[in-house]
């Protein structure tokens, strides 16, 4: 029986949510974050530069461009948000959210997490972290900017890092991001051979639970939610 190999080339692009900084994602000049992190790699899809595209699935929209589809789902991680505290803090034997300090500043760029932030520790304080985790870390260690940070849990386990982590905030009174925990694949509609090779990697307990978080009609709901944690702190409900 003969079998047939194929080379790999992996193509490394920064997203312009990789590319900008500064800015908080909804600062990016469009009316969602949704895309930032996946656009330009979908280009290349298209383009037919790419065979398929990998992704955190929680950056992914719901709705894909024409002519592309989700052809994989990875076995999901642990999909709740961690805290990171300020070492200074930690000296001090604080470790948790609630043991900082009144007026404390953490760090995060999801409106997810700010409004959630907000509704639970009103005394605290928002500022924009944008970057890779080694970026998000430096931040923290290196100056007295923020007092802690909110991260995905999973991706500082996948980095090696989890021992960084202070706090899992619990996911009945925090939540986490739709599909966050797993990786998604994206390919051409059209690529019946990528698509029967991307179905090999897919964990179907974590895909179809993924799903159905990525229904419209649940994104709808968790958007409403959020809206009303924004529109209690801003005391117009």
């Amino acid at each position: 029986m003969s079998s047939t190999r194929k080379r790999t080339i992996f193509v490394l692009e920064d997203t312009v949510g990789d590319q900008v900084l500064d800015r908080h994602l909804s600062d990016l000049g469009t009316s969602t974050t949704s895309g930032l992190f996946t656009k330009s790699l979908e280009e290349a899809l298209l383009a037919k530069t790419a065979s398929f595209a990998v992704h955190s699935l929680k950056d992914m929209p719901t709705t894909l461009p024409d002519g592309l589809v989700l052809a994989a789902i990875t076995k999901r991680e642990s999909p709740e948000d961690a805290a990171i505290i300020h070492p200074k803090h930690k000296a001090k034997g604080l470790k948790t959210l609630k043991e900082l300090p009144k007026g404390s500043v953490i760090g995060t760029s999801s409106l997810r997490r700010e409004a959630l932030v907000r509704s639970q520790f009103p005394s605290f304080k928002i500022k924009t972290l944008r970057g890779n985790i080694q970026t998000k870390l430096a931040k923290l260690d290196k100056a007295d900017d923020y007092d802690a940070i909110i991260v995905a849990a999973c991706g500082f386990r996948r980095g090696d890092l989890g021992e960084r982590i202070d706090e899992i905030l619990p996911m009945d009174t925090f939540g986490y991001g739709v599909g966050q925990g797993s990786i998604g694949v994206e390919c051409r509609a059209d690529d019946e051979e990528t698509i029967k090779m991307l179905k090999t990697i897919t964990d179907e307990t974590s895909a179809q639970l993924c799903m159905a978080e990525r229904n419209p009609n649940h994104i709808r709901l968790h958007d409403q939610v959020i809206k009303f944690l924004f529109c209690k702190e801003l005391d117009i409900l």
